[in-house]
């Protein structure tokens, strides 16, 4: 095999087919001394490429903003969770004699009529970026719900951030208590999620 068309086939080879198919291949090839030796060091060539992938850390700002793009274009599944979590938060209010209306999440994110302004948006822009995050807890989503929810709306945790880093903290271990999530925030000198703090302004993180 000889050429750029005949490399890309062996590339396609490598990287698509099944490890018995490759062996089947090989066997063909085998005949041919030179051509089994050259698709035998390009499947080499892939592996390490495969181990020096897995070893780099991700470049979270690039998934981040591809990630936004496709919030932006597919708004499906935010719709879907939003509904779904939305149903589980109101039969465990109903289950405890309240009666879990959207007026009384608004007043838990407090603004008025936010739920549905946040749900024509599809949950995307910077406005609601602490509404999306105070909706985990009053959902009392698992971790990894959570990482799902906030993705879905382009509003994903921030690995640099040590307020999310509490947040994320407190989902891991289940902890849903509002006061107990702003102590920990004033703890490390955050703003905290559900009270706003006395100066007022912009969100810090």
């Amino acid at each position: 095999m000889k050429g750029e068309l005949d490399r890309q086939i062996l590339l396609h080879i490598h990287r698509d087919l099944p490890p018995e198919r490759i062996e089947e291949i090989s066997g063909v090839l085998a005949g041919n001394l030179d051509e089994y030796m050259r698709f035998k060091e390009l499947g080499d060539l892939l592996q390490e490429e495969r181990e020096e992938l897995s070893k780099k850390e991700p470049d979270m700002e690039k998934l981040k903003k591809e990630w936004n793009q496709y919030a932006r274009m597919d708004h499906k599944r935010f719709d879907v969770l939003m509904e779904q979590y939305f149903n589980r938060y109101q039969k465990a209010l109903k289950a405890k004699g309240e009666k879990g209306t959207v007026a009384n999440l608004n007043a838990a994110i407090g603004g008025h009529n936010k739920w549905y302004r946040m749900k024509k948006d599809h949950g995307f822009g910077k406005q609601y970026r602490e509404d999306m995050r105070r909706l985990c807890f009053l959902f009392k989503l698992s971790y990894t719900e959570a990482i799902e929810f906030l993705w879905s709306a382009g509003q994903p945790l921030d690995s640099a951030s040590a307020r999310d880093y509490v947040i994320a903290q407190c989902l891991v271990k289940q902890e849903y208590e509002q006061e107990k999530i702003d102590e920990r925030l004033k703890q490390i000198g955050k703003q905290p999620l559900f009270w706003p703090n006395q100066e007022g302004g912009r969100d810090r993180v």
